[in-house]
């Protein structure tokens, strides 16, 4: 068998990883793409106070470093996340980033209910997410691993086939992890994440227990799902929102 010499590759670049995200426009863009859904630039750009050439700019650094892909379909091109991963990378790294107080009123309800219920990705944060999985270990619906890892136990299957006709045949069959604790940085403890988080979410907003807001990361408890919280774990969840 022939030898052939391994080509000599350089050290990752961590400087360029940090200047990409080094700039208040591009921290926003992220923040955006964290819901996990795909945008195209003007639907970015509505929600920014900067132009969408400027956008665009900035997506090109994004790309560059691999923390934003483009999806085209047909004359239209998305961006969004280049994977879960890196969700979960931004997630943490807001765990150790400065916390700055709002002292505006208007910014500060938006604050107080991004900490209450937000996407992180594909699955739920905040403090509805962080008690909704120590509800699921009390009752035995999951157990923890080594690693920040979970295991989803026969009762807990049962139970999202009960409460929201999941097919748990297929969550257990994706080609992901099936359950993670994920860090929340706003509660400094873990909500649900992985597979089985997707399926909590997309459980919970298909019995109308919980609606996403258009233009954030936000995520209500609907008055039906303060309903079923109550009941279900003895949650009071009634707040003004």
């Amino acid at each position: 068998m022939e030898f052939k010499q391994a080509r000599a590759l350089r050290a990752p670049s961590i400087n360029r990883m940090a200047s990409a995200l080094a700039n208040p426009s591009r921290e926003a863009i992220i923040e955006i793409l964290m819901d996990g859904r795909a945008y195209t630039l003007l639907e970015i750009s509505q929600r920014l106070p900067i132009t969408p050439q400027t956008v665009s700019y900035h997506l090109r650094q994004l790309m560059s470093t691999n923390f934003v892909s483009q999806i085209k379909s047909g004359r239209h091109h998305y961006y969004r996340l280049a994977s879960i991963d890196l969700a979960h990378l931004f997630e943490e790294l807001s765990l150790t980033a400065p916390k700055n107080p709002e002292h505006c009123l208007s910014h500060r309800g938006k604050a107080d209910n991004m900490t209450f219920c937000r996407t992180c990705y594909d699955h739920l944060a905040g403090m509805v997410a962080v008690k909704l999985l120590h509800a699921f270990e009390r009752r035995s619906f999951i157990q923890e691993q080594s690693g920040n890892h979970l295991i989803m136990l026969p009762e807990g299957k049962a139970f999202f086939e009960r409460e929201f006709k999941t097919n748990t045949l297929n969550v257990d069959s994706a080609k992901r992890q099936l359950t993670v604790a994920c860090l929340d940085w706003s509660e400094r403890d873990y909500h649900l994440g992985g597979s089985w988080g997707h399926a909590l979410f997309e459980g919970l907003q298909k019995q109308r227990y919980l609606q996403k807001e258009s233009t954030s990361r936000v995520v209500i408890v609907t008055p039906l799902g303060n309903s079923w919280f109550a009941e279900k774990f003895g949650f009071n969840f009634n707040r003004k929102l």
